[in-house]
């Protein structure tokens, strides 16, 4: 009786004992490796963005199961040579080690960009999984990108889009334009590329097609005041230009001379602008200089209109290339040239922070577009 009894408990207790060797939660003992099915899988966040001047942000990293025992993994960064971050816990060469304790389901770390508060573009970063302790592996999900939006570029025009033309603008680390690239429909494209004296004023503008050696524009200024033009092809000043001013300031008038076949330069046209009290501009009027210098001809009239009271940074004429004229949207555009009259009345769509999104006329719709 006493042995059937024995037997009896010995096998209630192998029974009890196999049950739970098939619990799911059964954790690896002292000194014990984890089985094949108790190794936990990590991955990162899905990809997303932050703004260089955000506080610290916290990066997770997701495991399919509970660890069942300590461990330790690496995390390694992917940095662009001008971008620096800080990370809690500090990296240390692009390297930085997170501990993992058993029962953990997650783990995460903190980084912070360096604001350095110059222009440089929207910049991506990425990060990957390194070495890793016994029990944990990488999921399919092997890496992550952070893009880093550079608040000083931030809602600036990026481009603008209309029928035939696409405008590209890039910026340099002052903010300043550093290149316009203007593409087309047959694929051709125009390249200006702007440099600045020390003084941060327009120096010149080299412009290039692609299918000749491009053009430059070189600008003299006395006085903060552009007072000079000249327009080189190959080297050559082929056309040159005297700019005077109106009383509050403005460019009011610009005296243009091209070279004859004999390379003498001769005044050829004179433009005259005019601006509301607002300073943005009201007209444009081109008078043509006939060989004898006496009686100018009007050979065309630009006029700006309507100007609302919304910003304008992508204006619709400018004087000299980077320096705005145009303050406000215009509501309408009228052309008198070459026996036509044509008026054009705008309206426009904006984004959140009250600028331009779209400008619509008839028969033309133009789509802005902002870092």
């Amino acid at each position: 009786m006493k042995t059937n009894f024995k037997n009896a408990l010995y096998l209630g207790l192998c029974f009890f004992l196999a049950g739970c060797s098939s619990d799911d939660d059964q954790v690896a003992g002292p000194g014990e490796n984890p089985t094949e099915n108790q190794i936990v899988k990590l991955r990162f966040d899905d990809d997303f963005e932050i703004r260089e001047n955000d506080p610290e942000t916290e990066i997770n990293i997701h495991f399919d199961q509970k660890a069942v025992v300590d461990g330790e993994i690496e995390i390694r960064l992917h940095l662009p040579e001008d971008v620096a971050v800080q990370t809690t816990p500090a990296a240390e060469n692009d390297r930085l080690k997170l501990s993992i304790e058993k029962g953990d389901e997650s783990i995460s770390f903190k980084i912070k960009p360096t604001n350095d508060e110059l222009l440089k573009g929207h910049k991506t970063i990425s990060f990957s999984f390194g070495t890793m302790s016994q029990g944990f592996q990488k999921a399919d999900n092997n890496g992550m990108e952070l893009e880093i939006l550079d608040d000083e570029l931030e809602g600036k025009p990026k481009g603008y889009k209309g029928p035939g033309i696409d405008f590209k603008y890039f910026y340099q680390e002052d903010g300043k334009i550093k290149q316009v690239i203007r593409s087309f429909v047959d694929g051709s494209s125009v390249s200006s590329l702007y440099t600045y004296n020390e003084d941060g004023k327009i120096a010149n503008i080299v412009t290039e097609n692609g299918f000749d050696a491009g053009t430059r524009t070189d600008y003299f200024w006395e006085e903060g005041k552009i007072v000079r033009s000249e327009e080189y092809f190959e080297d050559v000043m082929t056309t040159y230009s005297l700019y005077d001013y109106d009383e509050a300031g403005n460019i009011g008038g610009k005296e243009t001379y091209t070279s004859n076949e004999s390379g003498e330069f001769i005044r050829q046209f004179v433009t005259i602008y005019l601006y509301f009290n607002t300073g943005n501009l009201y007209k444009q009027l081109i008078y043509y200089v006939p060989a004898d210098d006496e009686e100018l001809e009007l050979i065309s009239t630009r006029t700006f209109d309507n100007y609302l009271d919304k910003p304008n940074l992508f204006p619709v004429y400018e004087v000299i290339p980077g320096i705005m004229t145009q303050n406000n949207l215009p509501g309408l555009y009228r052309v008198e040239e070459n026996g036509m009259d044509l008026s054009f009345e705008f309206t426009y769509e904006y984004n959140e922070a009250g600028n331009a999104v779209k400008r619509i006329t008839e028969g033309e719709e133009i789509t802005y577009e902002y870092y």
